[in-house]
C-alpha cells in the first residue's frame, strides 16, 4: 500500500510539473530576482544575472545576457555571454557561462525531481573533491513547477575544453584519467557517516 501511495504522489508531482511547463511556454515569464528560478536560459534577465553574479562587488551590474547556442538531452544546455558595467568588468566577473535548465515537459519529467540533488552536489560535495569540474555559480530548483537552473563557468571558453560524444576515440591514458576521477569522486565519501547526517 505504501508503494501505491508513493506512486500516486510521484504521478501527481509529474502531472503538476507538466502543467507548469506548458504554462511557462505560453506566458514566457522573465526571471528578475535571485529568488526566481528561470524556466529557460532565454528567461534570464540582466537583473537576475546581476543578483547572481554581482553579489559582493559594489556597483557592479550585468547589462546584457546573450544566449549563444547549445544543445539538449535530459536538460537544455545553453552557453551565455554576459556583459557587465565598468565595475563588473574591473572585478573580472565571469562573462562566459553555461546554463542547464528544464524548460520542457520532457526535461522536467526526466530530471525535474533530481535537479535538487545535482545542485546539492555542486554546492556541498564538489568543493571537497580534488577533481577537475566546472565552477558552479548558482543552483536552484522549484519543487512545485519542476523548474531548475544550474549556472556554471563555460569551460569551453575558460579552459578550451572539448566534450566527448558516444563515438569519440580516447587514448588509454585518457581512459585511465576517467577511472581515476571516478575513483576520487566515489572514494572520498565511501561509506561516509555523513550520508546519515548532513548529506
Amino acid at each position: 500500500m505504501k508503494s501505491d501511495s508513493r506512486s500516486a504522489i510521484h504521478f501527481r508531482a509529474r502531472g503538476r510539473m507538466a502543467i507548469h511547463a506548458i504554462w511557462d511556454h505560453l506566458t514566457r515569464p522573465i526571471a528578475r530576482t535571485i529568488d526566481e528560478v528561470p524556466w529557460s536560459a532565454e528567461a534570464i534577465s540582466a537583473d537576475w544575472m546581476t543578483a547572481v553574479m554581482c553579489r559582493g562587488v559594489k556597483g557592479a551590474r550585468a547589462v546584457s545576457v546573450e544566449v549563444c547556442g547549445g544543445d539538449q538531452g535530459s536538460s537544455v544546455r545553453r552557453r551565455l555571454k554576459v556583459a557587465y558595467n565598468d565595475e563588473g568588468t574591473r572585478a573580472h566577473l565571469q562573462q562566459d557561462l553555461f546554463c542547464k535548465n528544464t524548460p520542457t515537459v520532457l526535461t522536467r519529467l526526466a530530471t525535474g525531481l533530481s535537479a535538487a540533488a545535482e545542485g546539492r552536489f555542486y554546492r556541498e560535495v564538489r568543493p571537497q573533491l580534488k577533481i577537475e569540474a566546472p565552477r558552479c555559480y548558482h543552483s536552484a530548483w522549484d519543487r512545485n513547477s519542476g523548474r531548475s537552473v544550474h549556472l556554471f563557468e563555460d569551460v569551453v571558453a575558460t579552459k578550451a575544453a572539448g566534450f566527448c560524444r558516444w563515438n569519440t576515440t580516447i587514448s588509454r591514458r585518457e581512459a585511465e584519467q576517467v577511472i581515476d576521477t571516478l575513483a576520487t569522486l566515489h572514494g572520498q565519501f565511501y561509506e561516509s557517516p555523513r550520508f546519515s547526517t548532513d548529506l
